[in-house]
């Protein structure tokens, strides 16, 4: 039996569209995982009131973009059994 895998290989898309192939280890929350995402696009860390800014990550259905999958924030990748090639959607958190 080998080592399991300390990484998953997954592509982060924003709201735009744009996607981004990224290495992501396993320990990664996915909070972390969006608010670097959110760093790296040069989006504000803070909401119009001074919070935090509030992510959605979606897991997308590969025969199905517009069908996803909300997932949990404070799982960390390979806890929310990600695999390989999965492809992560990564949004700014709505508010009514």
């Amino acid at each position: 039996m080998g080592a399991e895998k300390k990484f998953r290989k997954v592509t982060v898309e924003g709201p735009d569209g744009q996607r981004f192939d990224a290495d992501v280890p396993c320990e990664t929350l996915l909070s972390e995982l969006a608010a670097d995402f959110f760093a790296n696009r040069g989006w504000p860390a803070q909401d119009a009131q001074g919070r935090g800014q509030r992510a959605v990550v979606e897991l997308v259905n590969p025969h199905n973009p517009d069908q996803t999958v909300r997932l949990i924030g404070n799982m960390n990748v390979c806890k929310a059994n990600l695999k390989d090639g999965d492809t992560l959607r990564v949004l700014p958190e709505s508010r009514a």
